[in-house]
């Protein structure tokens, strides 16, 4: 299978050159989570090996860490999966009556990713901890907050019922933690850097839960490398179609372009564009023809 995306070529001054195409072959190493070291919780909706609903309903009973590492996942209320929710793939849905809980302490470091969504109802927390003072995603009516034992973001957005990629990369006493929404940074600060004391939905000690919907949510005991958090974002791009951008060049793709561009020695920038989506962009520091 290949894909066929534009290509755009800019100078420093954000004037255009003639575009072409580029062709991106299925990569020949297939990228999951568990490529990378350090994987603690793996809960994927749309992995119906690891989902159980009861009997004749879309009530949720049980989801299965698919990590190597044992977890217990306790789940109360009756939370519901929701197949062809997102890209095609199913979600499990929450109200605030419903909750999710597992009491691993994640301790600095630690990465925290996951795709979820508000459904329109009440806008608090979503992914939370149990025993600490921590939040990531949405707070209080608003969306892109980060909140790890201190206010690493407090965006102030209006809640929404789009589909995000939420991550925090929490490094602890002395280092930056960091905060993204789809693929954008949004804050680099050690206003918090304290891990979740347990991960939960709707059930924070400080109550605030919400109604909402998880697609995928992945721990790792670690900072990721820009590398694999790159390669992350491609591949929750690839499969629940929220924003991401292609990573290092480290998943096998083969890639060609087509088309003649002729630049000057000026530096130059080649973005892989999907329509709006900026899949890659390329430093080049001389001329070059593709």
């Amino acid at each position: 299978t290949q894909k066929q995306y534009r290509y755009l070529v800019q100078d420093s001054s954000g004037s255009n050159y003639p575009t072409g195409s580029r062709t991106e072959s299925t990569p020949t190493a297939s990228l999951s989570p568990s490529s990378y070291s350090g994987l603690q919780l793996w809960l994927d909706a749309n992995d119906t090996t690891t989902v159980t609903t009861s009997s004749g309903t879309n009530t949720v009973t049980a989801w299965s860490n698919k990590s190597s590492v044992s977890k217990t996942i306790t789940l109360g209320g009756s939370p519901k999966l929701i197949t062809g929710s997102l890209n095609s793939k199913s979600g499990v849905r929450f109200t605030t009556s419903d909750y999710l809980r597992e009491t691993t302490n994640y301790s600095a470091p630690v990465t925290v990713m996951y795709v979820g969504k508000l459904t329109g109802g009440t806008n608090r927390r979503f992914i939370t901890a149990i025993s600490n003072n921590w939040l990531l995603g949405t707070h209080g009516g608003t969306i892109n907050d980060g909140y790890f034992e201190g206010w690493v973001y407090d965006s102030g957005t209006g809640a929404d019922t789009t589909a995000r990629l939420w991550t925090a990369t929490i490094g602890g006493s002395g280092v930056n933690s960091t905060m993204y929404s789809n693929t954008s940074s949004l804050a680099s600060n050690q206003n918090g850097v304290t891990g979740p004391n347990g991960i939960s939905i709707n059930q924070s000690p400080y109550g605030e839960s919400s109604d909402c919907e998880l697609y995928e949510l992945i721990i790792y005991n670690k900072l990721i490398s820009s590398d694999e958090r790159d390669n992350l974002f491609t591949y929750f791009y690839n499969k629940w179609g929220v924003a991401g951008v292609v990573g290092s060049g480290t998943l096998g793709y083969t890639i060609s372009l087509t088309g003649s561009v002729y630049l000057n020695s000026n530096a130059v920038n080649i973005r892989f564009v999907n329509g709006d989506l900026d899949r890659k962009s390329t430093r080049l520091n001389s001329s070059h023809t593709d």
